[in-house]
């Protein structure tokens, strides 16, 4: 059991309430009764309070859903950066390995990377056993992490929020991660992978 409350912060809008009058009796007999309504208003910061843990690299202790939060958010900011120094260069090489876009079952996609090709095969076999059967394959591209922080970053609106590698199966995001397709060093492991797949339950 964790014995340490969040410190995080949530933007929250609170209710306000007007002083206009309702002139339909009310249950109690009185012939008016004062009517709360609801109005847009200034967030303001809430502490989480929720049961959490400490670790040596935190600030302050910290619940599961914030700290996914901030993962996401580090991760959506050096995608960002990424992209910037690739508009200033863009001959510059990415990093060894590459990144996928796969269809899982529950029609959701998740884009992940994989250092080497033999890694990559590892991955689809680990979210076919993971995720109930099998993954489609999208696209694979050329690139390993700087690749895949700059394709998160890109189709950050389409993210399930709870989890960062995973996105909304929108059709903008669909067409944008097959407009690669496979890349042809990866298109082997494609094929063993989906050979794989028709042999396992």
């Amino acid at each position: 059991m964790n014995d340490f409350a969040c410190g995080a912060y949530d933007w929250i809008t609170p209710p306000s309430f007007d002083d206009e009058l309702k002139t339909e009796p009310a249950e109690c007999g009185h012939s008016e009764h004062r009517r709360l309504k609801l109005r847009e208003d200034k967030p303001v910061r809430v502490l989480c309070g929720e049961p959490a843990d400490f670790r040596e690299t935190d600030m302050s202790p910290m619940c599961d859903r914030h700290r996914a939060a901030l993962r996401i958010a580090k991760t959506d900011e050096h995608g960002r950066r990424e992209l910037e120094y690739r508009k200033k260069d863009p001959a510059r090489p990415f990093a060894p390995g590459f990144t996928y876009a796969i269809r899982l079952p529950s029609g959701l996609v998740r884009i992940g990377k994989a250092d080497r090709l033999d890694l990559l095969l590892r991955r689809f076999k680990a979210h076919h056993k993971s995720y109930g059967g099998r993954v489609e394959v999208l696209a694979v591209y050329e690139g390993g992490e700087d690749r895949e922080m700059i394709t998160h970053y890109l189709l950050r609106d389409f993210r399930v929020t709870s989890l960062g590698e995973t996105f909304y199966a929108d059709l903008a995001l669909i067409s944008f991660a097959t407009r690669a397709d496979i890349h042809p060093e990866a298109q082997h492991v494609v094929d063993y992978y989906n050979a794989w797949a028709d042999e396992s339950p």
